[in-house]
């Protein structure tokens, strides 16, 4: 089996949590019109033909001094460092900014191969597009591995995967645990596999953290931290007990 480890990029909301969500058609990561909805990096792990995808989902590259950004900031350069090559997620539908300028910087000089998916095709106009490979061609010139599509519609994303896995390295990996000897041919991969090497109890405390982002929005967006404390099972139901963390006394009537 083959496995490339890809490091999604992009500006805040741009839809890289989109893109992993569909592709393993689970939810790994939170999706929210809230900017840097993902706090931490996510691995969302496809399989397929005997290749294996580990998507790095990072926090939005997102060009700021302060503290918090900083540590977001950080988290993307050190999955940029680690991948075998880079997926830049570009929104189509919004326009050029100095972050997304400064993102360009970072694939630009990461030394990694680039394929770029410009984003929301489902509700993109040729204006749009013209001037999304406008600046592709400005600042990252030499890129041709270049995709329209819609990572919400699922649109197009066969052939970003495809692109994807030209970078591709022999990887002993069995998802069953089995050795080498133990291990069937590539044909029992020709299935698709999808999972995440996030816990049960992150993905959960994600999800309620993102319905937290939906309902409150813009009054306490950030201010949120979900720790899933307990998951049982009563009469068939499965019961989950969570708490959730805010900064202030005061924003704790907000949430309830």
């Amino acid at each position: 089996m083959k496995q490339v480890t890809v490091a999604i990029i992009g500006r805040p909301s741009s839809g890289k949590s989109t893109f992993v969500n569909t592709i393993t058609e689970n939810k790994v990561s939170i999706v929210s019109s809230v900017p840097q909805s993902t706090l931490s990096m996510v691995k969302g792990i496809y399989e397929n033909s005997g290749m294996r995808f580990v998507f790095l989902d990072t926090p939005g590259l997102y060009d700021s001094d302060a503290s918090f950004n900083k540590l977001l900031r950080k988290q993307s350069l050190n999955a940029i460092r680690e991948c075998d090559c880079l997926l830049y997620v570009i929104d189509g539908k919004d326009k050029i900014k100095t972050e997304e300028e400064k993102v360009a910087f970072y694939a630009r000089t990461s030394n990694k191969p680039i394929v770029i998916l410009i984003n929301k095709s489902d509700i993109l106009g040729d204006e749009d597009v013209k001037r999304a490979k406008g600046f592709i061609s400005k600042t990252l010139p030499g890129i041709d591995r270049i995709f329209i599509g819609s990572a919400k519609e699922d649109i197009g994303l066969d052939d970003v995967l495809k692109a994807l896995s030209q970078y591709g390295k022999d990887a002993q990996i069995d998802p069953d645990g089995k050795s080498d000897s133990e291990s069937s041919t590539a044909d029992e991969f020709n299935d698709p596999i999808t999972f995440t090497e996030a816990s049960v109890e992150f993905r959960i405390s994600e999800i309620i953290r993102e319905a937290a982002f939906r309902n409150l929005m813009e009054e306490i967006p950030h201010a949120v931290c979900v720790i899933c404390d307990d998951i049982s099972e009563s009469g068939g139901n499965v019961v989950i007990r969570a708490t959730l963390y805010c900064e202030k006394e005061s924003q704790k009537g907000i949430i309830i």
